[in-house]
């Protein structure tokens, strides 16, 4: 069992890297109208519809008409924690824009975009938005934040690990404790950073001269302020745990007991605070969902924090480097292996939860860094058992600071994820199925039905068939074409049908917008033709992209591969825990008769 706990790590590894901890982006997930509509009447509401709560005090929405000019007299006003309502006035016939920007109420990201729709016109192509692609700068803080979160984790971690092990053990205790209040100092003073880049961005697009407080007074905000005081906490208890150790060796185990315990508080209420801010705080069950990201977060920061924490408390150590080895390589192991479980099973939940199908994940930047992040998890992990096993021999893995590289990758994946909109959404959808409903008419003998497939917005295949209830027919039907009128009466167009059968023709349109169309069936058995209309709705375009792969959902097979898991590594552990506790039983009364 000893042998093959190290590919089982590997391959628990490899899947909890799926798990992407990504903030929360505020993109459209629905409007009306759709966008690219064409509308016989003039709207006098717009609604926006998004996928994460946003601030209801930053938010800009603008309606523009055909010659670019603002709509006067539109009003914006909240409807719900996701929903925007744009009254408008009445609207001219013509070409209209609605563009956005909006704070996401969870992390602060400023998204935006457009639509496009016409009132008894075509609708022209909108102009995107600022859209959600992380920027450079972002990117960096992220990794910075997660590397010093991993670092503060790590420290204390490993500092708790050695228990109350005195000599080397005690002295990198020391370090590691100075080491996590760096780290928890430095990434307070990158949240100042993060609060000024933000206060920007927030005066570049929704909010124009605010202030430090306004920002603060959004759920952002209030989060900020919490991580910025866990940190400060963080920090002064690493000291305060430092100087009870360094009080003498008879008290010192006592005495630093409640400084590790209120660490240990600290750090699961600075995970949680970090899980509020992201998707998990929007899931349909947030207290579920927020507990699984929260234990993500500590669960990766002992694992590749602890390994960077081991490693720089083995150089310090130099000649001591061996006994301090044999000192944590015990219960190192043992809260790494735990870390693995946690972070495998909370990793596949994630993993469902942020990334839609196996397209979302194989064709956007969002799931390529998401394979990359497994690729280097996989390989961070393999190198941990290969040290693993160099600590059980009692020999210095060789191969730590490998491992601490690849956890560096990991986290800077992880960085780019978080700042990155997650691959889920309309567009990874199943394409909805076709639905062409039979348009039927008659004049004098002939009986015309008429269907378009898909029916919607874009490239329709148009089919005729005409049939004369008199035997014989009076007259063969010789050809036919279709005269269609867009919705609002615009100009309209004809499309000449090719025969495919006696009384049955086809041909294809490109129907630029969806809506209330007319159809006009022209059918000659002569010199005259015969005219026979329709009342036709045409449905808006399928948000969804075209299949590469597959649309198959992927949640339901990582939760159930999830669960199933849990439950294995649930069993190994109860079974590891009895096969000790047999061993006790036998080897306790065997040394009672030795002695």
């Amino acid at each position: 069992m000893a042998r093959r706990g190290p590919f089982v790590a590997v391959l628990a590894f490899a899947f909890a890297a799926l798990a992407p901890e990504a903030g929360a982006h505020a993109v459209l997930a629905r409007s009306a109208p759709a966008d690219g509509a064409r509308l016989a009447h003039a709207p006098q509401q717009l609604r926006l519809e998004f996928s994460e709560a946003i601030s209801p005090r930053f938010r800009v929405v603008r309606v523009i008409d055909g010659r670019g000019r603002a709509v006067a007299g539109a009003r914006v006003r909240a409807s719900g924690a996701r929903e925007l309502l744009v009254d408008v006035p009445r609207l001219a016939r013509g070409a209209y824009q609605v563009t956005w920007e909006v704070l996401a109420d969870d992390d602060g990201h400023v998204t935006g975009g457009a639509l496009a729709f016409g009132v008894a016109a075509r609708p022209v192509a909108a102009a995107r938005g600022p859209g959600t692609a992380p920027a450079a700068l972002e990117a960096s803080l992220r990794s910075i934040d997660l590397a010093l979160l991993a670092g503060l984790i790590g420290a204390l971690s490993v500092a708790a690990l050695l228990g109350s092990a005195a000599g080397p053990a005690e002295r990198a205790r020391q370090r590691l404790l100075a080491a996590a209040a760096v780290a928890a100092g430095a990434a307070a003073l990158t949240g100042l950073v993060v609060l000024a880049r933000q206060l920007d961005r927030v005066h570049a697009t929704v909010a124009p001269g605010s202030s430090v407080g306004d920002v603060l007074g959004t759920r952002w905000g209030a989060l900020w302020l919490a991580r910025e005081a866990l940190l400060g906490a963080l920090a002064a208890t690493a000291l305060w745990w430092r100087a009870a150790r360094a009080t003498g060796p008879a008290p010192s185990a006592n005495s630093a007991r409640p400084a590790g315990a209120a660490a240990a508080v600290l750090v699961v209420a600075l995970a949680v605070v970090r899980a509020l801010g992201g998707h998990a705080a929007a899931a349909p069950g947030p207290a579920l969902a927020v507990a699984a990201a929260a234990a993500h977060v500590v669960a990766a920061g002992v694992w590749l924090g602890g390994v960077a924490a081991l490693g720089v408390a083995l150089a310090a150590a130099r000649g001591e480097a061996g006994a301090l080895a044999r000192a944590c390589r015990g219960p190192f192991a043992r809260a790494a292996g735990i870390s693995l479980a946690v972070l495998a099973v909370t990793g596949l939940v994630a993993a469902g939860a942020q990334v839609a199908s196996v397209d979302a994940l194989l064709t956007t930047d969002y799931g390529r860094t998401l394979v990359t992040k497994t690729a280097l998890a996989a390989v961070a992990v393999a190198l941990g058992c290969a040290n693993a096993l160099a600590l059980r021999r009692g020999s210095l893995p060789r191969l730590l600071r490998v491992e601490a590289a690849a956890g560096a990758g990991v986290l800077l994946a992880a960085a780019v994820l978080t700042a990155s909109p997650p691959a889920k959404g309309p567009e990874f959808a199943a394409p909805r199925p076709a639905v062409a409903p039979a348009l039927a008419g008659r004049s004098g003998d002939l009986l015309v039905t008429a269907t378009a497939r898909p029916n919607r917005a874009g490239p329709n295949v148009l089919s005729l068939a005409a049939v004369s209830s008199r035997r014989p027919p009076p007259a063969p039907v010789e050809r036919a074409e279709l005269r269609l009128t867009p919705p609002g009466g615009g100009p309209g167009r004809t499309v000449a049908l090719a025969a495919v059968a006696p009384g049955r023709f086809a041909g294809g349109a490109d129907l630029d917008a969806g809506g209330r169309w007319r159809m006009t069936a022209l059918i000659w058995r002569g010199t005259h033709p015969v005219a026979v209309p329709f009342a036709w709705a045409v449905a808006p375009p399928d948000p969804a992209r075209p299949v590469t792969y597959s649309a198959r959902p992927l949640a339901p097979v990582l939760d159930r591969a999830a669960a199933v898991l849990a439950l294995l590594i649930g069993s190994a552990a109860a079974a590891a825990v009895g096969l000790r506790r047999g061993a006790r039983s036998i080897v306790e009364p065997l040394g009672k008769e030795a002695s």
